[in-house]
C-alpha cells in the first residue's frame, strides 16, 4: 500500500560537479538551499542582493550583476537615522549614506564576478506581487518597513512575468552561454495575501517557469520544490510552528531529492564522506584535555587530511587550521 504519491524528477540537462560554481537568488528558499550547498562544499554564491521574492526584483538584480558597473546612488533612501537601498534587502542598511552605497557597490561587484564564471543559475520565486513607488514607479526589491501609503501593491500578470524573464535570460545568455538556469518556487504560503489568492500567485509563477522552459530547452529547467512541498509532504507535521514555513525536516527532504537528481556521482560521494566530519567538527566537549578527546581529534585531522587527498580541489584549509588549534588548546591543558 502506498502512502504517499512521489514527484516524478525532471531529466537533467546538465550536473553539478564538485568544481561546479553555482549562483542562487530568489527567497528564503534559495537561501536554505544555498545553505546546504555551502555546508557540504560545493561552491556556491547565495543572494547577492539579499533575498529578494518577485521575478521583476530577481531580474533587475540579475541584470544589474550582468551588466557590473553601475550608479546603484540613486536606489538608495534614508529611514530612522539608517540608509539602505530600493534594490537590496536590509542586511545592506548602514548608518551613512557612503558606507551603505559601499556594501552594495562591494556585492554588485562579487554578483558580477561570479555570473560571469558561474556554470548553473538556481532562482527561486516567491509572489507574482510587487510593490512599486509612487512617487517614481520603481518596483522595489524590499519596502524597508516604510509608510504603505508610499506604495502601490500590484500583482503581475502571466504575461508581464514571461516577458521579463524571457528578456533578463537573452541577455544572462549572452554574457555567458555556458550558464544553466534551474528555477524553482518557494513552497512558502503567503497568509497575508489569503490562501486562495496566495495560489493564484503561485500559479502565476508555475506557468511562468513552463513557458521560459519551453522557449529556451536545454537552457532553462524546472525543479519541483513547490510540488513535492504540495503532493510528498502534504501534512502540517513538514511545516514549521507557523503553518506556512517549510520545516527543516521538509527542506533536508527537498535537498536530498535536489542532490539526487542534480548532482554528479562524485559530488554526491564528496558530500556523503563531508557529512561526518562536518559533525566532527561541530562536536564540543567539556573535557578537552582528556585523552579520549585528543584521540578524537587526531583521528578527524586524519580524515581531513584523507578527505584533500581524495577531493584535492575542495578547500579545507580553514577546517584543518581550526582542527590544529584545538589540539593545541587540548595539549596545553594537560
Amino acid at each position: 500500500m502506498d502512502f504517499q504519491t512521489p514527484v516524478r524528477m525532471p531529466q537533467r540537462p546538465f550536473s553539478i560537479g564538485i568544481s561546479s560554481k553555482v549562483l542562487l537568488m530568489g527567497s528564503c528558499f534559495a537561501l536554505h538551499v544555498g545553505e546546504r550547498m555551502a555546508q557540504s562544499h560545493l561552491d556556491c554564491l547565495v543572494n547577492p542582493f539579499g533575498v529578494l521574492y518577485n521575478p521583476f526584483s530577481i531580474c533587475q538584480a540579475l541584470e544589474l550583476a550582468a551588466h557590473g558597473k553601475t550608479d546603484l546612488s540613486s536606489y538608495l533612501l534614508q529611514k530612522q537615522g539608517e540608509w539602505g537601498s530600493w534594490l537590496f534587502s536590509t542586511q545592506f542598511d548602514a548608518l551613512t549614506r557612503e558606507s551603505c552605497l559601499q556594501k552594495t557597490e562591494k556585492a554588485l561587484g562579487e554578483a558580477h564576478q561570479y555570473l560571469r564564471e558561474a556554470d548553473v543559475l538556481v532562482i527561486t520565486l516567491g509572489t507574482n506581487h510587487v510593490y512599486r513607488l509612487r512617487q517614481s514607479g520603481l518596483i522595489v526589491a524590499n519596502c524597508h518597513k516604510m509608510l504603505s501609503a508610499d506604495f502601490e501593491e500590484v500583482s503581475l500578470t502571466l504575461q508581464e512575468v514571461i516577458e521579463r524573464g524571457m528578456s533578463c535570460f537573452a541577455k544572462l545568455r549572452e554574457m555567458n552561454p555556458k550558464l544553466h538556469i534551474l528555477l524553482t518556487v518557494s513552497p512558502y504560503r503567503y497568509q497575508k495575501y489569503g490562501f486562495h489568492e496566495s495560489r493564484l500567485s503561485k500559479s502565476v509563477l508555475l506557468l511562468a517557469c513552463e513557458a521560459w522552459e519551453k522557449a529556451y530547452q536545454g537552457y532553462v529547467s524546472y525543479f519541483p520544490a513547490y510540488e513535492i512541498m504540495e503532493d510528498e509532504l502534504r501534512d502540517y507535521r513538514y511545516y514549521a510552528p507557523d503553518m506556512l514555513h517549510p520545516s527543516e525536516i521538509a527542506v533536508d527532504y527537498i535537498w536530498e531529492r535536489f542532490c539526487e537528481t542534480y548532482l554528479s556521482e562524485e559530488a554526491m560521494e564528496m558530500i556523503r564522506q563531508w557529512l561526518p566530519i562536518r559533525k566532527g567538527l561541530n562536536h564540543r566537549t567539556d573535557h578537552p584535555e582528556s585523552s579520549s578527546y585528543q584521540a578524537f581529534l587526531l583521528q578527524l585531522c586524519q580524515r581531513l587530511e584523507a578527505f584533500s587527498r581524495q577531493f584535492p580541489t575542495v578547500g579545507i584549509d580553514a577546517e584543518l587550521a581550526q582542527v590544529h588549534h584545538l589540539m593545541h588548546l587540548s595539549e596545553t591543558n594537560i
